[in-house]
């Protein structure tokens, strides 16, 4: 598997089965998620049966959707857990310490985070040094991140904010990520910026992070943005082979998460040439069949009705068996002259009857069809 996006990324099985290889379990196999816009399908049926006006219905239902992704939540949670495993560890700056801090270092390099809190709170009250005390805010407030603690990273990044009269990278950098998790999006977007800003220097990281809190967010101009700004940055790999390929391995999984938001993203905003050239570079490294089944979808609203044949074949011959499966095919297979094998398909549709707009939609097209005949 590629990772699951929208999840995240669900991956559809939820949007990002694709994207990421930790993911929590599909819900419902009936639900699926929509990540092109409403009349595509439509356009690909009015000229399947450009004859008939019946294919409008089918259009009108679609926009009663209140929302392109039906399961957008769990994919929510993938991206964020995509989020923090490239998220920065916390690091204590060293204004001058102390042997008083020795326990709190040890602590730190075992990455025992509970303990360090602790004794971070305790250092906290009892030193007068302020540079050394916003230090440990810094640090404390790294450390309430990495708990999954979020409100109370970001009522610390806060209070360093408000209290600093030049505050660095570190607290809006920390908050941005918090309010990320927390699903406030716009907000984590503008603390990111003043992050890199103020001097934050891993502006791969920082791309990485946006662009994934704009696709949670459907501001999809900017994650194309930043999705394409990652994959475009240089990598550095390090010198050591066991970190090299560490990195390199973190590289590619992030890489194939950008090239996906970017797809997807691309969908939205209807520039299907872009999205499948995406598309493309994520299959031909590693097969997938909910990909497949959205480069397919690319190829039908541009009209490339053969080639989205092969690809919504290719999803159904590796597992795909969705009714919104049945319908692209059959429509596809009918626009590209093979009307006997697109019938079968809408016929399975109207069999199955377990999505009525495409059971509907089905009908009035072999209606049509017959009444041409």
């Amino acid at each position: 598997m590629i990772v699951d996006l929208e999840s995240n990324m669900e991956g559809p099985e939820r949007s990002m089965e694709e994207v990421q290889s930790k993911e929590p379990e599909k819900k419902e196999a009936g639900k699926d998620r929509w990540y092109h816009r409403k009349w595509v399908r439509f356009t690909a049926g009015a000229v399947a049966v450009i004859f008939t006006l019946f294919t409008i219905a089918y259009d009108l239902l679609r926009s009663q959707y209140n929302s392109l992704y039906e399961d957008f939540a769990e994919s929510e949670d993938a991206l964020k857990e995509m989020s923090r495993a490239s998220s920065d560890k916390p690091s204590l700056q060293d204004p001058g310490l102390g042997v008083e801090y020795i326990e709190l270092l040890n602590l730190l390099d075992s990455e025992n985070y509970s303990k360090s809190i602790e004794t971070a709170n305790k250092l906290i009250e009892s030193e007068k040094d302020i540079a050394l005390k916003m230090a440990l805010e810094e640090l404390l407030c790294q450390l309430y991140y990495s708990e999954g603690r979020y409100q109370e990273a970001i009522d610390t990044a806060t209070y360093i904010i408000d209290t600093d009269s030049s505050p660095n990278y570190v607290p809006y950098y920390v908050r941005g990520m918090g309010e990320l998790q927390l699903g406030r999006y716009d907000v984590a977007s503008k603390d990111l910026k003043i992050a890199l800003d103020t001097g934050f220097v891993d502006e791969d990281n920082i791309c990485l992070q946006l662009a994934i809190c704009s696709y949670s967010g459907k501001q999809y101009g900017d994650s194309i943005l930043y999705a394409e700004k990652y994959l475009d940055a240089p990598k550095e790999i390090a010198s050591d082979d066991e970190e090299k390929e560490k990195k390199k391995s973190q590289y590619v999984s992030n890489d194939n998460l950008c090239r996906y938001i970017a797809a997807i993203s691309y969908m939205n905003q209807e520039d299907f040439e872009s999205s499948r050239k995406h598309f493309d570079d994520l299959l031909s490294t590693e097969e997938d069949r909910e990909l497949y089944y959205y480069r397919g979808i690319d190829n039908m609203a541009l009209e490339d009705y053969e080639a989205a044949v092969k690809d919504f074949s290719k999803a159904k011959e590796m597992g795909k068996k969705d009714t919104e499966l049945y319908y692209d095919l059959g429509i596809c297979l009918i626009s590209s002259g093979s009307v006997q094998e697109g019938t079968e398909a809408l016929l399975t549709v109207i069999e199955r009857n377990d999505r009525p707009e495409l059971t509907t939609a089905s009908t009035n097209i072999l209606s049509a069809i017959i009444q041409e005949r």
